[in-house]
């Protein structure tokens, strides 16, 4: 059923997109270009209705019971995303709705993190854990194709890692079909944004979905690593921009250009090529996160410090750390 759910939300999505496109240039629903923008042209920014109507058909295509859970929170996420595209929401106001959906999504499926199973705390530790990929996300697009290509590389870590314990996951194939069909509008040069309603959908179904393939496959202690070591570049680009704005006197929520595919933008590299690089990076992580769940705890950190150590001293030496601009 992975292969129809992958199909069904590839065609919807690549179906939905133009017509998406067709209504944004009628009603005039443009990302303007501005001085914390990259692009120069006007672009239709609600990519995100047709990545959360994409998602919903494909889980829905396999008939699992199991994934449509997900489709009252993705679909509360997306109006918080759009109202904030369309209208504009406070950061605080956005964290706490984000928050009580997140806790919905992780109380109703009984989603918790690995280790930290016992409730309610393993509730609200997954819920943060919900709530940090949505903005992680929501960061990472900043570049065109950025985020729908590195939710694609971790949804096919899922598949894989499923597969590996004979586990197939609706929402993990619905994810990959989705983003692979977005791509198809949103790789450089983009003719369409995510948007907050469809980086925020991506940033949730990306955890949510990680959280329940997670929980049904048997894992050692090391299988701890396994979710954040997949998304081990949004998070930690995430990090980076939490302490450079604090340590800069500003708000984590003020916005800046000093992000790891910002600065190889400043270096010269073209979209394409950071679009290329950002998803390597990303299959280094996933693969590095696969093989955590097979050895020790002990060597499964050598292996996380082995992928996040590099990647932390390069985005440093570009200057990640330094003052917001």
């Amino acid at each position: 059923m992975a292969v129809y759910s992958l199909l069904t939300a590839f065609a919807s999505c690549v179906i939905c997109v133009p017509v998406v496109i067709r209504v944004a240039e009628h009603w005039s629903l443009f990302d303007p270009p501005g001085p914390l923008k990259l692009h120069t042209r006007r672009v239709p920014r609600i990519g995100g209705v047709a990545v959360a109507l994409a998602f919903a058909l494909g889980v829905l295509i396999s008939g699992a019971q199991s994934s449509r859970y997900l489709l009252l929170p993705l679909f509360l996420v997306w109006l918080i995303g759009i109202v904030d595209d369309l209208r504009g929401l406070s950061p605080l106001s956005r964290l706490m709705a984000q928050a009580i959906v997140a806790f919905v999504l992780c109380r109703g499926a009984d989603l918790t993190l690995p280790l930290l199973s016992r409730k309610p705390l393993g509730w609200i530790f997954a819920s943060l854990f919900v709530m940090t990929l949505i903005n992680a996300f929501n960061l990472l697009d900043g570049a065109d194709g950025l985020a729908a290509g590195v939710a694609a590389v971790i949804a096919t870590g899922y598949l894989i890692y499923g597969m590996q314990s004979g586990v197939s996951k609706a929402s993990a194939a619905a994810l990959l079909g989705t983003c692979l069909g977005f791509l198809v509008f949103n790789y450089p040069p983009a003719k369409i944004f995510l948007g907050d309603s469809g980086s925020t959908v991506l940033g949730l179904i990306v955890a949510s979905t990680g959280l329940e393939v997670h929980q049904s496959i048997p894992s050692t202690k090391s299988g701890l690593f396994v979710l954040p070591v997949f998304a081990g570049l949004p998070l930690l680009d995430l990090l980076l921009a939490i302490f450079r704005r604090l340590r800069s006197g500003g708000s984590p929520f003020s916005g800046d250009r000093r992000h790891f595919y910002d600065l190889l933008l400043q270096k010269g590299w073209s979209p394409r090529k950071v679009a290329l690089s950002i998803y390597a990076i990303t299959a280094g992580f996933v693969i590095v996160g696969l093989e955590c769940n097979r050895y020790s705890p002990i060597t499964a950190v050598g292996l996380v410090f082995l992928v996040t150590v590099p990647f932390l001293l390069a985005a440093v030496h570009l200057g990640a750390l330094s003052p917001a601009a």
